[in-house]
């Protein structure tokens, strides 16, 4: 299992570390209620060096990629970025991925159980390109800053960051750590605003207590999920995995209509000229205790779905969760069952 940069001071803190795809990841600082309350008014920090990055490098890489994911990004500039998807020539999702332009080569993030599928399915279709797909992983610690303070607290250490854009990066420096530089990104993925901070893995330790000294609260997974799905996004081991296509889980605003062909793009627009899937993801508010994951979700005595997270939300004070539901049974306030003879209802997100 990869370790993390900062894994003894997480454990030094009394963090919980678990095993996410093969690399390790902070699970838990603790109640998690209160700690994605304390984001919500504040900022949350946390620690995303178990995720997967590759790099793609070489003289092709950018038209070759352009041709492998769902969004248009041979019009993206230098510093800027943004999400896509990589799928299967039948339109299934590969990845989830965080594209970002830099000066020499391409950064892509996906969580760490989709790291090294990811990385084979994109070299199998290097043919004549002169560019190669590289796992930088190792070389990097990822952190983040989500909630309305999160710049206010980043510029306790890096004073010159700006506000950024999803996905568009900014070149900083620390005075008070030797000049350290940092990628910072701007991180909506938890639908709060956010920042990433892209550093020396020798040093996070150093930056991680900076940015908690100056009010970040450490928080764990599992507080991040409860801000995820009070924000209706969906992730990779949970709504995403390879039976699912992008329309499915709301990943329209990751699929470019004016680009040229890319992989699994003849399904895609197939759906699209059919106008609908015959599943989508929506939320539910759920009664009774939270259940199992996955759950089948049952109407008239049929499955129709299945549910795919579900957390307690302090902020609204009950469960709620992301699943799949038949599009027939879409509308606001449709009950359908769970295992034990609670109902989930669908309701809109996001939540908050």
């Amino acid at each position: 299992m990869r370790s993390l940069p900062l894994e003894a001071l997480h454990l030094k803190a009394g963090a919980e570390l678990g095993d996410a795809g093969g690399a390790a990841r902070v699970e838990s600082y603790g109640e998690p209620g209160p700690l994605a309350i304390a984001a919500r008014q504040g900022a949350g920090l946390l620690d995303l060096s178990h995720h997967s990055r590759l790099a793609v490098v070489g003289p092709d890489r950018l038209s070759w990629l352009q041709g492998m994911v769902t969004n248009d990004v041979q019009k993206l500039a230098t510093g800027e970025g943004c999400a896509a998807a990589a799928l299967t020539n039948k339109g299934k999702l590969v990845g989830d991925l965080r594209i970002f332009v830099r000066p020499s080569e391409l950064w892509i993030d996906v969580q760490a159980q989709r790291g090294e599928a990811l990385q084979s399915h994109l070299s199998r279709f290097i043919i004549m390109e002169d560019c190669e797909v590289r796992d930088i992983s190792p070389e990097l610690a990822v952190l983040a800053l989500v909630g309305p303070k999160a710049i206010l607290i980043a510029r306790h250490l890096f004073p010159a960051l700006a506000h950024l854009a999803d996905y568009a990066q900014a070149e900083v420096r620390a005075p008070a750590l030797a000049e350290l530089p940092a990628v910072a990104i701007g991180w909506p993925d938890l639908g709060l605003p956010g920042i990433s901070l892209w550093i020396n893995p020798t040093m996070a330790d150093q930056v991680w207590e900076a940015l908690r000294l100056a009010g970040a609260v450490p928080m764990g997974f599992d507080a991040a999920e409860i801000l995820r799905v009070e924000a209706g996004r969906p992730r990779e081991g949970a709504e995403l995995d390879e039976d699912v296509i992008p329309l499915e889980a709301g990943l329209d605003a990751e699929i470019s209509n004016t680009k040229g062909c890319y992989l699994g793009q003849e399904i895609i627009a197939r759906v699209s000229h059919r106008g609908h899937v015959n599943r989508k993801l929506v939320g539910f508010t759920l009664g009774g205790a939270l259940p199992a994951l996955p759950a089948p979700l049952s109407h008239e005595g049929k499955v129709v779905g299945e549910l795919r997270s579900a957390v307690s939300s302090t902020r609204l004070g009950r469960n709620i969760g992301l699943g799949y539901l038949r599009r027939e049974l879409l509308a606001t306030g449709t009950e359908v069952g769970l295992p034990g003879n609670s109902v989930a209802t669908v309701t809109p997100v996001p939540f908050v």
